[in-house]
């Protein structure tokens, strides 16, 4: 290819086109094709990993933390804790806090060498293309669970891709309609009717039919609670 010449850019109708005559190809795959641009983000240089070694205060924790634990006597049933108890349940659960941070540090160190490996490999195998999409960090979002295995170790290290899911909201297909870049018939071919319910109807309908409330109940989901665990300071 010569240096003057001139590649056209695929158009969105060819990109789309092209994914549609995939033999396996979602929804997803062909908006995917609408937007590449979307999942695109201004690289960063990709981290160089920094020293791993823990600090003074994580290793003062991970010294500590094992002789508090051993030492620690929780509830054998469901009580309110005393005063010494939860003195000690705090002063081991700030140990083992201090500890992890450093040890998610030394990790992330491990991750950024391990995650460089595979933008190399993937670089050199020809799997960067232009239609890669990055993290924010600048690493390529490549798949790689083999690369980094070693003869006689049972564990290894992978880089494996999920999400990415890809949504087409109606809001957004009626804000077409209503800038005229859609027809009311092409949202009508992109959608189909469907009944919701509508909190301000209820609020209506209970305050006309309170005495019939329990037949709503019948149809009513409560989700879990949940009770999140936390230190902080006082």
């Amino acid at each position: 290819m010569s240096e003057t010449e001139i590649v056209p850019t695929p158009t969105v109708g060819g990109r789309v086109r092209k994914a549609l005559s995939r033999a396996k190809v979602s929804v997803s795959d062909v908006l995917r094709a609408t937007r590449p641009e979307a999942s695109k983000v201004t690289l960063a240089e990709t981290p160089i990993p920094q020293d791993p070694s823990l600090n003074e205060d994580a290793w003062d924790a991970i010294e500590k933390v094992a002789g508090l634990l051993a030492a620690l006597e929780l509830p054998k049933h469901r009580r309110m804790l005393t005063t010494p108890e939860l003195e000690e349940v705090t002063r081991t659960y700030e140990a083992l806090q201090t500890a992890l941070k450093g040890l998610d540090r030394a990790r992330n160190q491990i991750k950024a060498a391990a995650f460089n490996h595979f933008d190399a490999v993937a670089e050199h195998d020809g799997k960067i293309t232009d239609e890669t999409q990055f993290t924010k960090e600048g690493w390529a979002i490549v798949d790689d669970r083999e690369s980094a295995a070693v003869e006689g170790l049972r564990k290894i290290l992978t880089r494996e891709v999920s999400g990415g899911k890809v949504q087409l909201p109606l809001e957004a297909l009626r804000a077409l309609v209503e800038d005229e870049k859609l027809g009311q018939e092409d949202f009508l071919a992109l959608t189909r009717q469907i009944r919701v319910v509508d909190e301000d109807r209820v609020m209506a309908w209970l305050s006309k039919n309170a005495d019939r409330a329990d037949v709503l109940a019948e149809a009513t989901e409560i989700g879990k609670s949940s009770a999140s665990f936390w230190l902080r300071d006082r």
